[in-house]
């Protein structure tokens, strides 16, 4: 029952982001709670230093700060547009349509990890690599962590590059 529960939650948010054209929200644009389910400290690492690992998508999303997809980038940093997610429905603007209001600046700390996270939505895993800096462009979507300081502005710690595949 559970990873039935957890295989719809991941198909509403890969539904959601095929189907973009919802408009934006007014809802919570953090994606969950501040923290990693998966640090330095597990024994899954952070991947983009200890090589490839596996995680469970759904603690990934829950964790992270902020998810969505990238308007602009620099190297030191991007515009988001958050993914807006209420628990039952996931949703963002599409591309082209974002309400400046609701974009989120990103500025990636000096010691910013980066990684990519292939994730099966037949059973929930998500495999994590190595990422760069230069693998993120426009459209990307991401799931990153870190801490805001305030409500247009992250500092961001980790940045994981998000997309859909399958085991094997």
């Amino acid at each position: 029952m559970k990873n039935s529960n957890m295989l719809k939650g991941v198909l509403v948010f890969l539904c959601t982001l095929a189907l973009t054209g919802c408009g934006a929200g007014n809802g919570d644009t953090t994606g969950g709670t501040q923290g990693s389910p998966m640090n330095a400290s597990t024994e899954t690492g952070n991947g983009a230093q200890a090589g490839e690992s596996k995680g469970n998508a759904e603690e990934l999303l829950n964790a992270c700060s902020l998810s969505g997809s990238v308007i602009e980038f620099t190297d030191g940093g991007c515009t988001i547009n958050p993914t807006i997610d209420d628990g039952q429905t996931a949703k963002s603007a599409a591309a082209g349509h974002e309400d400046i209001a609701d974009q989120v600046n990103v500025q990636y700390q000096e010691d910013c990890v980066f990684q990519t996270a292939v994730v099966d939505v037949a059973s929930g895993n998500a495999e994590l690599g190595a990422a760069s800096l230069s693998d993120i462009k426009k459209s990307t979507k991401l799931v990153i962590y870190g801490d805001f300081t305030d409500f247009h502005n992250l500092m961001a710690d980790r940045v994981i590059i998000w997309r859909y595949g399958q085991e094997g």
